[in-house]
């Protein structure tokens, strides 16, 4: 196993500030991600927890996860990914700079979602990195691909971004 669900929690979940997106995160359960060498790919088979299952209803039996939880999903698996790879992004900021979706058919609430993760570019630099990954959900049921430039310091970067935006 590359990663249980617990220190995925520990690394990514507590790490993170409050936002919608970590309401998805915390909807997630999974027993952990693996790495399949051979195919060079990351694995997790990703469900929503019981409670939280319990409570959704939608137009009928058949409930269809929302396309954005599932994007969080990908996004926050991804981090974990990296930083259980590179404990130095433990507290870096992750920044989507290009999320793309391919949504094909759609997955369901009461059906676990096998995410099948490859690392498709790794460029570690002085002051950010960038990284992609494409996440191919199910049997093809959606792909999404996710790009990030990760900042390891807040100082030089992050002030000038605030700077910038601040001035009218």
């Amino acid at each position: 196993m590359f990663m249980s669900y617990k220190k995925f929690m520990q690394k990514v979940g507590q790490k993170r500030g409050q936002t919608v997106s970590m309401a998805d995160l915390n909807w997630m359960e999974f027993d952990g991600i693996h790495y399949n060498e051979d195919a060079n790919e990351y694995h997790a088979k990703v469900s929503l927890k019981k409670e939280i299952r319990k409570g959704f209803t939608f137009r009928g039996k058949h409930v269809v996860l929302d396309n954005t939880m599932l994007n969080h999903w990908s996004q926050y698996l991804s981090i974990g990914i990296m930083v259980n790879s590179y404990p130095d992004l433990m507290d870096a900021y992750f920044f989507v700079v290009d999320h793309r979706t391919t949504y094909i058919e759609p997955c369901f609430a009461d059906i676990p979602v096998d995410f099948h993760i490859k690392l498709l570019s790794t460029k570690r630099k002085t002051k950010k990195d960038e990284i992609s990954f494409l996440h191919v959900l199910g049997k093809g049921q959606a792909i999404y691909r996710v790009d990030f430039v990760i900042v390891k310091e807040e100082k030089d970067i992050m002030k000038y971004y605030h700077k910038k935006h601040s001035q009218s």
